[in-house]
């Protein structure tokens, strides 16, 4: 049993007489510890009782010993076979829904964004309880807010049209949320804007972080999406990062002056992070 814990194998051929613990008191037991292995019994015993008590344990099949029956014994280790191809195929199957699951809260996400931008989310308490049930974690000391566009947009945008489109936007906030991770005393939170545009939030545990250290979280943020970004998908992101604040129903100010202040990127050479204290506005000639 021990072995088995640890090496996990697909199948198991187990001989019903043994010391210690006998075959049909072990098949208990892995069925109940370990029920993805698939037991077959090795028995002696020509008694169809204890055939029949183990396959109403779980067992896939048996092989009789001395002398081996082949035909048995092959019989026996197909269907085990049969039952794991089944189990592998069920697998990638949950793995496909969850996958669409997690590209259909992308949608919800998109949604819940825009329903706190046009203000039909207001209060604080109203965006916390509207965000909770999709996983939206904004009930925090601090929050600090990142508007993200991919460089040169609109020939990113030229790149992906049509069926591709979906599958590349997709690909991208993928890439962003695994590369995002976790960071001690903070979380991130992802929203889709648009085809190449995104909002990161970032919720802080502790209400008396400084700047300096929001400061800090963005630029490991930044670095930590720049590579994967570039190696899978060939792509740079404009990064602007506001200030920290204290309420979720400041979310859509800060949206809106973080978002401006983007525009004045125009002025930077190349993609990457920018604070809004760091940027010089368009001026009138």
């Amino acid at each position: 049993l021990a072995l088995c814990r640890e090496a996990a194998p697909d199948i198991a051929l187990i001989d019903i007489t043994m010391p210690v613990m006998d075959g049909l008191t072990l098949l208990g037991r892995m069925r109940a510890e370990l029920p993805h292995i698939r037991c077959i019994m090795l028995t002696a015993h020509r008694d169809f009782d204890y055939v029949q008590s183990a396959m109403r344990q779980g067992a896939v099949g048996y092989i009789l010993k001395s002398p081996v029956d082949l035909e048995l014994a092959k019989e026996a280790l197909d269907r085990a076979c049969e039952e794991l191809e089944k189990d592998t195929r069920y697998s990638e199957k949950m793995r496909t829904h969850q996958q669409l699951i997690r590209n259909y809260n992308y949608s919800l996400r998109e949604q819940f964004f825009e329903n706190v931008l046009t203000g039909l989310y207001k209060t604080d308490r109203e965006i916390i309880e509207r965000g909770a049930p999709l996983g939206i974690g904004l009930d925090a000391p601090q929050l600090a807010l990142a508007v993200c566009r991919v460089d040169d947009l609109e020939a990113y945008k030229h790149k992906y049209v049509g069926r591709d489109r979906p599958l590349a936007e997709f690909s991208l906030l993928e890439v962003v949320r695994e590369s995002a991770g976790t960071d001690a005393g903070s979380r991130v939170e992802l929203f889709p804007l648009s085809f190449g545009q995104f909002v990161l939030v970032l919720a802080f545990d502790r209400a008396d972080i400084d700047e300096s250290a929001v400061r800090e979280r963005f630029l490991r943020l930044t670095q930590s999406m720049e590579g994967p970004l570039a190696a899978y998908l060939d792509v740079r992101l404009w990064v602007c990062a506001s200030s920290p604040f204290q309420a979720p129903s400041l979310l859509r100010s800060v949206y809106v002056q973080t978002e401006r202040q983007l525009a004045f990127a125009f002025y930077r050479d190349k993609p990457g992070l920018l604070f809004g204290d760091q940027i010089a506005p368009f001026r009138d000639f």
